[in-house]
């Protein structure tokens, strides 16, 4: 798996796919320095699919927000 920092510059939002199609399982970020939840939020679910869950974390490195599904 592809490794990537899961936390925001401070005050934003990071998005991150993966494509649970390539074994082991690849992430990618769909967008970064998001400057709100909301507006993360949209990236996340315009992104997410069956089998592409797409995570939103926060400056904290905090999971917020979970869409897409791994099956």
């Amino acid at each position: 798996m592809t490794e990537i920092e899961r936390r925001a510059k401070k005050g934003k939002f990071l998005v991150v796919g993966e494509d649970t199609f390539d074994m082991p399982p690849e992430e990618y970020i769909v967008a970064e320095n998001v400057p709100t939840l909301e507006e993360a939020k949209k990236a996340a679910d315009e992104e997410a699919g069956e089998m592409n869950p797409v995570t939103v974390y926060d400056d904290q490195g905090k999971r917020v927000y979970r869409c897409g599904s791994t099956e």
